[in-house]
Parts: structure tokens; sequence; C-alpha cells
């Protein structure tokens, strides 16, 4: 691990007062019926502060680099790590909610629950159990919960109890689809390029009422946006998130440029909405694409599993 590849902000965010895993087994509890599934989470604990951190790809072994990098540093006191994992502890091979924590002298306790989700329809199987010892396990049925780091640097983001007020916020229509929420972000987007010349640093979210949009300082470090999406995607309220970026289509020729929404449903689609451009001379630029157009967003998930 080089620590020179590593960034965390450090956000002020207070201990809460009860027990950080009672909290952690009653999110999972809360949120597991809503994503159909948990995704995997890492938390940490100095003396005066508290961090989490959430991976866009959710892969063990890069949660694995996170809490390893959270852990060398002197002031921490613990790390943990919940999600789901398929394990085999008394039950036979099934799907278990989990939150593990890791002392800073190497006990560690885990809680354990496990479950079937059949559709929307969530059936515990049993209580939380509880296990503990004094050194990591590698071998045994809970040994996947204690993944191995592979090589690469790793990105934290803090998040906050707080999110900012969103900068626009606008109604959705009566039974609109996914793909008309994404023409409406797409037309969010090409309102403000067409006046302002430029796709702003931002994140969209969509709740059950609204597409809201939150407008970055253009200053904004490259990864800002995106860390605001995945705060974003940790609310219960929040049904989609995405942001809007600027790309080129190197598949026309010449290559044109576009400006594009990309939004990822909670338990659904991964779109992204299009309109490619061509620029003229420093002020001028012509459209390729009479409208914009919406297209199914292939590959790994950035935000919502």
């Amino acid at each position: 691990m080089h620590a020179e590849s590593i960034s965390l902000p450090l956000a002020q965010l207070p201990l809460p007062s009860e027990d950080p895993l009672d909290v952690a087994k009653r999110e999972i509890e809360a949120n597991l019926p809503k994503r159909g599934g948990v995704p995997w989470v890492v938390l940490a604990a100095s003396p005066r502060q508290r961090y989490a951190v959430v991976r866009a790809d959710l892969s063990p072994a890069a949660c694995a680099r996170a809490e390893r990098a959270l852990a060398q540093r002197p002031e921490i006191l613990w790390t943990a790590l919940y999600g789901e994992q398929i394990l085999q502890v008394g039950y036979g091979p099934l799907r278990c909610a989990f939150a593990r924590r890791v002392l800073n002298d190497g006990a560690w306790e885990v809680w354990l629950r496990p479950f079937l989700l059949q559709g929307a329809n969530l059936t515990w199987l049993d209580e939380w159990s509880h296990h503990h010892g004094d050194a990591h396990p590698r071998t045994g049925a809970l040994a996947p919960l204690f993944p191995e780091a592979e090589a690469g640097g790793v990105r934290f983001v803090a998040l906050s109890e707080a999110l900012p007020e969103p900068t626009d916020r606008q109604p959705l229509p009566v039974e609109a689809t996914e793909d008309d929420i994404a023409r409406l972000a797409g037309l969010w987007l090409e309102s403000f390029f067409f006046a302002r010349g430029f796709v702003p640093p931002s994140a969209i979210r969509v709740t059950e009422s609204f597409l809201e949009v939150y407008l970055l300082p253009r200053t904004s470090p490259p990864h800002a946006a995106t860390d605001l999406a995945l705060r974003l995607a940790q609310s219960p309220e929040t049904a989609a998130v995405g942001t809007f970026g600027r790309d080129t289509d190197r598949k026309t020729h010449p290559p044109c440029e576009l400006i594009q929404a990309l939004l990822e449903w909670r338990g659904g689609a991964a779109l992204r909405w299009r309109r490619r451009f061509r620029v003229m001379d420093q002020n001028k630029a012509r459209w390729v694409d009479a409208v914009g157009e919406v297209v199914a967003e292939p590959g790994r998930r950035r935000w919502l599993s």
C-alpha cells in the first residue's frame, strides 16, 4: 500500500452515542428490502471522529484496501465493514447480512443474520447472532468477511449526516418512466449548456416526486460530483442518482463531442442520455443529433447496486 495513492477527506462527524454496529444492523434491516441487497460499506472511528467509505464498485478487495488504509492511521481505534455475503455458519449456504468490526489490537466481532429475498419479499431466517475472536480468521466460514486487499490506489468518501440543498428541483410528470426521467435530466443539462457553454460539475438525484440537481463550484476537483452522488445514494429517499458530463464520441468520423446525463436506479436500470455536437469555432457549435437519445449504460455500477 502506497500512502501517496490515498486521499481521505476528513469530515468532522460526531461519534454516535450508541454502538455503531447496532446502528449498522438497524440500517441494514431498514434498507435491505428497498435496495434488494446490502452494499459493502467501510466504517472507522477515532476518539473524536467517525468515517464512512462507500466504494463505487462495491468489490471486497477495494473495501479491504480502504479498511487497511484507514487502519494505518494512528488515531483510528477500530474499523468496520458491513454488507452481505453468502456464508455457511450453521444454516447452510445462505445470504447473510453482516456487521463486522476489528479493534486496533486485532480483536474482532461479527453480527450475522441470514435472509431470503425473493423479489420484494424479504424473510429473515433467524435473529442476529454474535461471533468474536482475538485475530483475523484466515480460514473457516467467516473468512470472506476479512477480504484480502489487492494492489491499487483507493479514494475515500466521507459521509455526512447532512446533505446540501439542491440547486434546482423539478416535479416529475405523473407516471414518468425511467427513460422519461433520463430525458428530463438531459433537457435540464441541454438548457444549461446552451445558455452557459459548459457542463457544470454536478450530481443528480431522483426521489419519488422530484428530479434534483446539485451544482458544484466550477473549480471543484474531478471526483467531487461522483463523491456527492455516492453520498446522495445512501439516502433512503433516493430512487436514482447520477451526474452530468461531457465526453467524446470516437465512433464517428471525425470524432464529435457530447453532453450526457448518467443515471442509475436503485434495483433498476442504468441509463445515459446524450446529445452529440461539433465545435465550429470558439463561440459556435452545431448539434450532430436532432434530439438527445437515451441508451442503456452497461458495465459496472458506480453508485447503486
